[in-house]
């Protein structure tokens, strides 16, 4: 195939993935935030991945071809190639952006999540729905007596409204937090550790949040950081360097695990399972990135797991 031909193909490639694209969304439309807030949308997430794969190639390309002009060249249509310097180059920056909010996101495994069975029942938020309810049908008239005092009961329409909208809300899910915390408890410590520095205690705190309300990136990454304060903090205490004394900087992680494991009876596939599982969701890379519907709450229960028992070793 010449390099017209595979020009050719990746701009055809390029001008119908756009114009699908443009039929769901209209490209004035199409931002950062709209792609994070539509990730259910698996045509929109597919789209937007094949668009910056085809302009990577087709960028390539041109750049081995040594072609850097906009001037049409032998072999390819001039409309075909107004297309791409027209309406896609000055657009490049603004689609990678929009494809940087779906690097964590993976259409197969999105389309298989959201084919997965999922319970409907929602008793807790149910609750907050009845109460809602109650003070929508003005039941503040027709049940609480005459003399009551309506700032004891009721603030006003205004906090009725924004209590709605909070419940209306998607990610208003208590009936899902409710079974977190209650599928974190376990593993939780059930008491401070003697001597368990205040900066872990404060972050455990976070990760406990985090957890219960489903964020589990979050807590993934949340405990890459509490490990590596707790691992170089005890390390001092044992009188083990921590610093590199040729770069004058703090060794890098593995290698703090690597000593910490030859002084301690400590599990280092453990510890390098949440160091991995946080550099994959701080550091995502395109070649080996975590998608977000991969990592179920199995994934973070087991980094806080295995956070948990290994700060029991560390400060025991």
């Amino acid at each position: 195939m010449t390099f017209q031909q595979q020009i050719v193909e990746l701009i055809e490639k390029l001008q119908k993935n756009y114009d699908i694209l443009e039929k769901i969304v209209p490209y004035s439309k199409l931002s950062l935030i709209y792609v994070r807030t539509n990730l259910d949308n698996v045509e929109l997430i597919r789209l937007i991945q094949e668009i910056d794969q085809n302009i990577t190639k087709l960028e390539t390309t041109l750049s081995s071809a040594a072609i850097s002009t906009s001037n049409t060249i032998p072999g390819i249509s001039d409309d075909l190639y107004r297309f791409y310097y027209d309406v896609i180059k000055p657009r490049i920056p603004h689609l990678v952006a929009c494809y940087i909010g779906t690097l964590d996101v993976d259409p197969h495994e999105l389309l298989e999540y959201l084919k997965s069975p999922k319970s409907d029942r929602t008793p807790i938020k149910d609750i907050f729905q009845t109460g809602i309810d109650f003070w929508e049908e003005d039941a503040f008239h027709k049940i609480i007596p005459d003399d009551a005092n309506a700032d004891d009961v009721y603030e006003g329409e205004e906090e009725l409204e924004q209590a709605t909208s909070m419940i209306s809300a998607p990610y208003f899910e208590p009936d899902r937090w409710v079974a977190n915390s209650r599928d974190l408890k376990p593993i939780m410590l059930t008491s401070w550790i003697k001597g368990l520095p205040l900066p872990i205690k404060k972050r455990l705190n976070e990760l406990y949040l985090c957890y219960m309300f489903g964020n589990y990136m979050a807590a993934i990454s949340l405990c890459r950081a509490i490990l590596e304060y707790a691992v170089i903090d005890t390390l001092k205490n044992l009188g083990i360097e921590v610093r590199d004394s040729k770069k004058n900087k703090i060794l890098e992680f593995w290698k703090l695990i690597e000593r910490l494991a030859k002084k301690l009876e400590i599990n280092k596939q453990e510890l390098d399972f949440i160091r991995n599982s946080g550099n994959a969701i701080m550091h995502p890379e395109r070649s080996d990135k975590i998608s977000e519907f991969r990592v179920r709450k199995d994934h973070s229960r087991k980094c806080i797991h295995n956070l948990i028992t290994a700060l029991e070793v560390m400060y025991r």
